[in-house]
């Protein structure tokens, strides 16, 4: 904690991304797009004697935190082209996926921390197109009392550091052929001698896209009396009849799904048997929307080809150009499309493969198919402009997520050795291996230098390597793969001008296993009792760097009568007529100091889910528990079941459950 003279302090501060969906964290590089952040603040004050107080932060306050560039200094600010806001704008948070892309597995990384009696603060990041390439990493800062509060310390007895990394992708485009055309024909249609109609077009983007504006044609024909909201594009005079001659536009200033349009909006010179009649213009809930005006007013035929923009809801701009395609005015067919800009060429221009700290050989990875090791991939590439230059761009959100790992080979699409698996999170296991000495830190508890990865314009992608424990312990060779424009680099391709070569080299370890000599016990009588009902809760604690993360539980509870809703019985013991010892695991509460009520434990005590088992007494989650009751019972049993427990590497320890004295006390043996 840091204090202050003024006897205020704070207690937490903290930064994090929204909980555990990769596709709420994505940021799309357009200058429009956010990437929420929440930030937690908990701010005490002195009270009496040595008591601290928890306030709520002023107005004040509250509107002074914000992000910064990460940096060991308060005084920082936000990098080139990058934005914070305080109010979440009307753009979608996260990335788009359609039908055909899988969901980003749940990081079910679960941060196990105090949370502040209030609601988390809220910023939004935004990135610019122009912003530099490359992971940006971010904390918050806050001004209490002239005092600037940042997330990341270096002062000796501060535990408030904290930061988040964001790595923007390229934004998105979808193609016109993705959407479906529906063609109202005839929305407005007046008879000789005005022979005025309007044909409406709508487009419905893939599902979860929809458009929030129209920013019209870069270049409209500007025809003189065109109402001032429609921009027409194309003008068109059948050599056949200048009756059916039309006009093609759309209008800017309608981008809500009920606005309303008049004939006089389109142009106020056009001919019409009432005044200013009203045109259909909301059969389908888009605001994508174009119209085929057929009149005499129409001029010579023109075409400026100037792309149509629209800012879709998640602030990218998509760009279409308007075609015709029938000339012969046949009936139900449309008489223009969409088409989309056209493709530009990407290439790669760097891509490396390494170890976090720059190396390539580890050996931390324990092979016991939940731990995980940590490579780091650098990716650049280009794009080839109009005018044959080749700049700098992003990943797209496709190309970064298509990034793996693979076997080192000739072969550009080498598979993983059998017995192998790249992950693209970080799961709930530590990184490393186990160290003895608690002060010991691991590579990956700091945020890594990337200055220079932005610098030079090259982008980071984490990737972690996993191994099953039916694989021999070799050493195995990997490059990193990637798909761009069609065409698979690796870490080990030539080709012409273009060569990459790099790789990791990675041999697991084998998995340690604690026995029970390696734990420290702790036995609470007094966990809960009253007149029918005693529990005793033991606590297990391993070796200082190891916490366990996971209770599986026992693989063959007994089944009995009025079992608790999170229970596990390994022993049930009938000792007279009128009570009974069961000794067992409590299940599904895998945090530390968790709510546990005499129901989870057996059922049918009155009140049973108000009355609360003591279950916080050591900060470990492998406690075993035996409960004296007061009730009836058919008889006793024993399975001797095994007890599986994960700690923070992954690796399993098993165990087993022994009653000691007839049941009344449990005693823990080696599996």
């Amino acid at each position: 904690m840091v204090a202050q003279p003024s006897k205020c302090r704070l207690s937490r501060f903290s930064i994090s991304r929204p909980a555990n969906t990769e596709a709420a964290n994505g940021l799309y590089a357009n200058g429009r797009h956010q990437c929420e952040v929440l930030i937690d603040v908990i701010k005490e004050v002195s009270g009496a004697g040595d008591e601290w107080v928890r306030v709520r932060l002023t107005d004040e306050e509250r509107a002074s935190v914000t992000l910064v560039e990460w940096s060991e200094h308060g005084n920082q600010t936000l990098a080139p082209g990058w934005s914070c806001d305080v109010e979440k704008n009307q753009f979608t948070l996260g990335l788009w996926r359609d039908k055909s892309q899988q969901q980003e597995p749940i990081n079910d990384l679960v941060e196990r921390v105090e949370r502040s009696s209030e609601a988390p603060i809220k910023r939004y990041l935004r990135c610019d197109p122009g912003a530099p390439i490359g992971p940006a990493v971010f904390m918050a800062c806050v001004t209490i009392e002239s005092c600037i509060y940042t997330t990341y310390s270096f002062r000796d007895e501060a535990a408030l550091e904290s930061f988040v990394t964001l790595s923007p992708v390229r934004p998105m485009s979808w193609d016109a052929d993705d959407m479906d055309l529906y063609v109202d024909y005839l929305a407005y249609a007046s008879a000789p001698p005005y022979r005025t109609s309007v044909d409406v077009y709508y487009w419905t983007p893939p599902g979860g896209l929809w458009v929030v504006k129209s920013m019209g044609f870069d270049s409209p024909l500007s025809l003189p009396g065109e109402g001032k909201d429609f921009q027409s594009v194309l003008s068109w005079h059948s050599p056949l009849d200048n009756t059916s001659s039309s006009r093609v536009g759309t209008f800017i200033n309608k981008d809500e799904l009920d606005s309303t349009l008049h004939l006089h909006e389109i142009d106020a010179g056009l001919p019409a048997p009432s005044p200013n009649p009203l045109i259909p213009f909301n059969k389908r809930p888009t605001v994508l929307r174009a119209i085929r005006l057929k009149s005499e007013l129409v001029p010579a035929s023109r075409d400026t080809k100037s792309f149509w923009r629209v800012l879709d809801n998640y602030g990218n701009e998509q760009k279409f150009l308007v075609k015709q395609i029938d000339s012969m005015n046949l009936p139900g067919v449309p008489f223009f499309k969409l088409t989309g800009e056209i493709v530009r060429t990407l290439r790669v221009t760097h891509f490396k493969i390494m170890l976090p700290g720059g190396g390539t050989f580890t050996d931390e990875l324990y092979a016991n198919s939940r731990h995980q090791c940590k490579v780091v991939v650098e990716v650049a590439i280009e794009q080839r402009q109009t005018d044959g230059y080749w700049l700098p761009v992003r990943l797209s959100e496709a190309e970064r997520n298509g990034l793996t790992v693979t076997l080192y080979s000739p072969n550009v699409n080498e598979p993983l050795p059998e017995g192998w698996s790249c992950d693209k999170e970080k799961n709930i296991y530590d990184t490393g291996l186990w160290r003895t000495r608690i002060d010991e830190v691991r590579p990956d508890q700091k945020p890594e230098a990337v200055t220079g990865h932005a610098q030079r314009q090259v982008e980071i992608v984490d990737r972690y390597l996993r191994v099953d424990p039916s694989v021999p312990i070799d050493e195995r060779r990997f490059m990193a793969s990637i798909e761009i424009s069609g065409v698979t680099y690796t870490t080990n391709y030539s080709d012409g001008d273009v060569a990459f070569d790099s790789y990791v080299v990675v041999r697991p370890v084998r998995l340690y296993q604690l026995r029970v000599e390696n734990l420290t016990r702790y036995h609470d009588k007094d966990a809960y009792h009253d007149e029918y009902y005693d529990v005793d809760v033991y606590y297990w604690s391993p070796p200082a760097g190891l916490h366990f993360l996971v209770n599986k539980g026992l693989d063959a509870p007994l089944s009995v009568i009025k079992e608790g809703l999170n229970f596990q019985t390994s022993y049930f013991n009938k000792m007279g007529a009128g009570y009974y010892y069961k000794g067992g695991v409590v299940i599904n509460k895998d945090i530390i100091g968790p709510v546990v009520v005499l129901d989870d434990i057996v059922l049918g005590a009155p009140h049973g889910n108000e009355k609360v088992i003591w279950f916080n007494m050591r900060p470990t989650i492998m406690r075993a528990v035996v409960a004296r009751v007061t009730a009836p019972s058919p008889g006793s049993g024993d399975t001797e079941s095994q007890w599986r427990l994960l700690d923070n590497y992954g690796c399993e320890h098993v165990f087993r459950l022994r009653k000691f004295w007839d049941g009344l006390e449990l005693e823990l043996v080696d599996g």
